[in-house]
């Protein structure tokens, strides 16, 4: 995920997945309400071109 927001001009880019921000309690879910796989939160900067 880092290489990928860092060839798109991203920088300092953090990323998590669910299990990451969730309680492990409720990531153990074997019902529908538990966290999808299919998702990362992001966070970073463009940077400036010159």
């Amino acid at each position: 995920m880092t290489a990928l927001l860092n060839d798109h001009g991203f920088a300092d880019v953090t990323h998590a997945g669910p299990g990451d921000m969730v309680d492990a309690g409720l990531w153990a879910r074997s019902d529908a309400l538990r966290p999808a796989r299919l998702f990362q939160v992001a966070d970073g900067y463009i940077r400036m071109v010159s």
